[in-house]
């Protein structure tokens, strides 16, 4: 509680640097620092001596790792609080120092659980011998990745994709925090299942997700406002998806030879659509959706229905 008290302290006084010409934010900002080292004084005060000496090295490592003097001014507050010089009735030294080793071992858990998802991917990445263009193994080039070409190339035909893929079961939920993502290749990767929050990839703009074993797309793909093409040729027994009505930016879609039966009615909202590929599928239309369908050629966007069987039903069916 502590920690996030100074951290929060921290962050509000660097903003109010950077609003420094904001006369009233600054006045609302002051008002909020001055609430937050009350409460982190008062609350300070209630520790242990040995919680006491483990915030006041936090406080110094802090200021020594980032060169932010707010941290330096905490430390001052100690000083006026009377915290600075703690009385210590350890029957050694070796006593003290186990507790500043307990105090650093804090703050580097601290930091590796921050960044624990990150190894999750590395791990990942390792285990199915993805390249480190794909996957970068810094994190900081990883927060920019906007490309990963992780399945089978595009050039690759068709009938070559069960032979070509790299057989790696499954995505990780961490590497739906990759929010700069735009293109994701995952064609024939033997996956049965997405990222149930795959949706928090909000910049991505096209994703191949062809020649998997996939029944279903996970309802969060739908709130990706950003998409441009979706992909899922040769799943064959994907009967289904739910579509979206935020799928006003959809231009492209791919679905022949899976196991499509029918269409999401907010396809509709996808005013944007130039390509739409149904073939080798069986689907089941009610009549204004197979009129919609026909009438997309009339609006510019190549229908391919190569082989694509369809059923009228009723709509009571």
């Amino acid at each position: 509680m502590l920690i996030k008290l100074i951290e929060k302290y921290v962050k509000i006084a660097k903003k109010m640097i950077l609003d420094s010409k904001i006369k009233s934010n600054q006045k609302a900002k002051q008002k909020a620092l001055n609430k937050l080292k009350i409460i982190f004084l008062e609350d300070l005060q209630n520790e242990d001596t040995a919680k006491k000496i483990q915030i006041r090295k936090y406080l110094i490592d802090r200021e020594k790792e980032t060169g932010d003097k707010t941290y330096s001014d905490l430390r001052d507050e100690l000083t006026n609080a009377g915290i600075n010089h703690i009385k210590l009735n350890f029957e050694d030294n070796d006593e003290i120092d186990s507790w500043f080793d307990e105090a650093e071992n804090e703050r580097q858990n601290n930091i590796a659980s921050e960044d624990k998802w990150v190894q999750v991917i590395f791990d990942w990445a390792d285990r199915f011998n993805i390249d480190n263009i794909n996957i970068p193994r810094d994190k900081k080039s990883l927060m920019k990745l906007k490309k990963c070409n992780i399945g089978t190339p595009s050039y690759v035909i068709h009938e070559y994709y069960d032979k070509d893929g790299i057989q790696m079961d499954y995505i990780p939920d961490e590497f739906t925090n990759l929010k700069n993502l735009k293109l994701l290749n995952l064609k024939n990767c033997n996956l049965s299942e997405l990222p149930e929050n795959i949706g928090n990839l909000k910049s991505l703009k096209t994703i191949d997700i062809s020649c998997n074993k996939l029944t279903y797309l996970p309802e969060t793909l739908g709130n990706i406002k950003s998409l441009k093409n979706l992909y899922f040729a040769k799943n064959y027994d994907l009967k289904y998806i739910l579509g979206s009505d935020k799928w006003i930016n959809l231009e492209s879609i791919d679905a022949h030879q899976s196991g499509l039966d029918e269409l999401p009615i907010t396809l509709v909202f996808s005013k944007k659509l130039k390509y739409l590929n149904l073939s080798h599928t069986k689907l089941g239309l009610q009549q204004d959706q197979k009129d919609w369908l026909y009438s997309l050629k009339d609006k510019g966007c190549e229908v391919v229905l190569d082989s694509t069987e369809i059923m009228l039903i009723n709509d009571d069916e």
